[in-house]
């Protein structure tokens, strides 16, 4: 998914959820990290609501 749209947060967000789901949740994490500096490498932005609701999860 990402080789094609490096910025496709939903992407991150399902990777994300998945590991979390599998209790790896320092691989979760990374892609979060790695969504992270993508979007501000690229866009000079942060993730959207909806990609911290999903770290919030992992977080919490």
């Amino acid at each position: 998914m990402l080789r094609e749209d490096a910025l496709w947060e939903e992407a991150y967000r399902l990777l994300m959820y998945s590991h979390y789901q599998l209790q790896n949740r320092s691989l979760a994490l990374k892609w979060y990290e790695k969504c992270v500096q993508q979007l501000q490498q690229e866009l000079n932005t942060t993730p959207m609501e909806s990609t911290m609701t999903v770290y919030d999860l992992i977080m919490g």
